[in-house]
């Protein structure tokens, strides 16, 4: 039989915050944000998530999302930020989970100077080289793969790290060694997360999309570049991580891997 995981105080569960709703400032081909059509306005404010925060009632982990939470603007990110801060005897840890595109110098005095006792921690969306990348667009159709990158670099300027965000899809199989060495090339790695994209229609996987076993021969062949180069000593790469965990009887932090 399974055990169920309980909460203790100890422990925090994930509060995600869809900031701007959907609304992003690129078009990617697959995101499945846009399908649900929810718009950017004014509901989602400090009043609003202090009311939640007081009916989850337990410590969480918040994770400001969006579609782009960027969208929202250093104003109100920075009252939602002031009132994280306030409650910080619930709120453990927060996250922000952005493209890059929008960040800048002054984004970056918010999180790291203005408000840097809330240790915010930075994850990327890319899905790899600028082959890799090519369905992470702009919604004229841009490519967006230098100006993520450029966020990477301007993180680590500020001695900043990122963690990273990738959607593999058909036309990244190829990749996999590349895809290492992009990453080895990212100095202020914190971790990977590779997540393959299932999308299906009425008729099936969508054309973009890849088979598990196509998934699976992928991050066999990413495992093989990942130890081959040493990259290991480096940055961590889920799901390798849990699949490691899970062998030797170690529980993932990813609650779809344990028991």
């Amino acid at each position: 039989m399974h055990e169920h995981f309980r909460y203790t105080d100890k422990t925090s569960q994930r509060l995600v915050l869809k900031l701007t709703g959907s609304a992003c400032n690129l078009a990617c081909a697959y995101c499945f944000e846009q399908e649900k059509k929810l718009r950017f306005d004014d509901t989602m404010t400090p009043e609003v998530i202090d009311m939640t925060l007081v009916a989850v009632g337990k410590p969480v982990g918040v994770v400001l999302h969006g579609g782009e939470p960027l969208l929202v603007g250093l104003d109100r990110m920075r009252a939602i930020l002031q009132l994280l801060r306030e409650r910080r005897r619930q709120v453990r840890t927060v996250f922000l989970m952005t493209n890059a595109v929008l960040l800048d110098p002054a984004w970056l005095d918010l999180f790291f100077d203005e408000f840097e006792d809330l240790g915010i921690e930075l994850s990327i969306s890319v899905d790899g080289t600028s082959e890799m990348n090519q369905l992470r667009v702009t919604p004229t159709g841009e490519p967006t793969f230098e100006r993520v990158m450029a966020g990477f670099r301007l993180l680590a300027e500020r001695n900043q790290t990122a963690g990273l965000f990738s959607v593999i899809s058909r036309h990244a199989l190829p990749f996999a060694e590349e895809y290492i060495q992009l990453l080895l090339g990212v100095s202020n790695l914190r971790f990977v997360k590779i997540n393959p994209l299932f999308d299906c229609g009425p008729e099936g996987l969508l054309p973009n999309s890849i088979k598990p076993a196509q998934f699976t021969t992928f991050l066999q062949e990413v495992a093989f570049a990942y130890v081959n180069s040493g990259a290991y000593e480096s940055f961590s790469v889920e799901p390798l991580l849990s699949y490691l965990q899970v062998t030797r009887g170690v529980d993932s932090k990813f609650c779809n891997f344990n028991r």
